[in-house]
């Protein structure tokens, strides 16, 4: 429950838990190794939100009762535990944050997971074994942010997980691991916390809206299967000898060049370094493909050149990598994948 369901008007708190179909305003489950918690952060009356008294006994009693089990918790509620750098928003945060912290970090051997809605926007912190990020908004995005919402990643029994930010028009951005959150400090100032999230959250809506240099990826493989190693931070290219992205069987690696990159006076190429059996294809909308490339010689390194057409300059191109023999464990590898303008002699 969050400050917007329990000022709903003409139902009241209680009414909007029925709407929303509440049987318990908090609780817990298990799921394929992972342990769950939701909580009821609301206030009827306030913005701000606290999670104490009774159900921060419940949470207590609940953690302890996993013992050897799940070692990674999921914990989402409405109301940011961390401040995100902007000041306005510090005033209707989760209010003795602090109670619900220690309560998590008592637990040892555990990693905690944190999300929240409320303030329209991403933000990320860590702190000891709590990993805390804020989620972007369908409404209205607040500063810095794009409208868009979050897809949550999970390996079967961890510790493997993974966030992306999807904006309305179906881009996937990868946002960045947990273990490379920010870690926070209560000494910090206002300004301290803002110039630590502000360039998170503007690199993340450049992806997004598909202003930032390089390319942009489309997520589009198994949930269930870890091996598919497809983020690229919108470079489109992974440094270090012998880096490569891999995709196997029916998982594909879709990039999206925006059509900013594709403004140049000269011609365009698209270059691609890549490995093994492979299937390239193309598009301007990111559903209507074209193949263009297909090998099944087991190429090492080969350098793939393709001359772009004028009528793809005026829109994104999307460029599709697959596996051009599924049956074997081979798949493709991609070591680098970028548009060059072609130089006048």
């Amino acid at each position: 429950m969050g400050n917007h369901d329990a000022l709903l008007v003409g139902i009241g708190y209680e009414g909007a838990r029925e709407l929303l179909g509440m049987k318990r305003r908090y609780y817990s489950f298990d799921h394929k190794g992972w342990h769950f918690v939701v909580l009821d952060s609301s206030v009827p009356g306030h913005g701000w939100g606290r999670v104490a008294g009774e159900q921060l006994s419940w949470l207590k009693e609940d953690l302890a009762a996993l013992g050897a089990g799940p070692a990674n918790v999921v914990v989402c509620l409405h109301h940011h535990v961390f401040p995100t750098g902007q000041t306005w928003l510090n005033g209707i945060m989760l209010r003795e944050p602090q109670d619900l912290l220690e309560c998590m970090q008592a637990c040892e051997g555990k990693n905690f997971y944190v999300f929240c809605g409320h303030v329209h926007t991403s933000s990320y912190w860590r702190r000891k074994n709590v990993f805390f990020s804020s989620t972007p908004s369908t409404g209205s995005p607040f500063e810095d942010s794009f409208k868009g919402f979050r897809i949550v990643e999970a390996g079967v029994n961890g510790p493997y997980l993974r966030t992306l930010a999807v904006a309305l028009d179906g881009l996937a951005v990868p946002e960045i691991a947990p273990e490379d959150y920010p870690v926070y400090d209560e000494s910090m100032s206002e300004q301290d916390t803002a110039s630590r999230q502000r360039p998170l959250r503007r690199r993340l809506r450049n992806m997004a809206e598909g202003t930032s240099a390089g390319a942009l990826l489309f997520v589009r493989c198994p949930l269930d299967d870890q091996k598919f190693i497809v983020e690229d931070y919108g470079v489109g290219k992974i440094e270090g000898e012998g880096g490569y992205r891999f995709v196997d069987r029916r998982a594909a690696l879709v990039y999206r060049f925006p059509p900013a990159k594709l403004r140049h006076t000269g011609p365009m190429t698209l270059n691609i370094r890549i490995s093994s059996d492979y299937k390239i294809a193309v598009s301007r909308n990111g559903e209507d493909f074209k193949e263009l490339f297909c090998s099944k010689d087991k190429a090492h390194r080969a350098l793939i050149r393709w001359e772009i057409p004028k009528s793809y300059y005026d829109k994104s191109l999307f460029v599709r990598i697959g596996d051009a023999s599924p049956q074997d464990d081979y798949g493709a590898q991609v070591h680098a994948i970028a548009i060059c303008e072609e130089k006048p002699q």
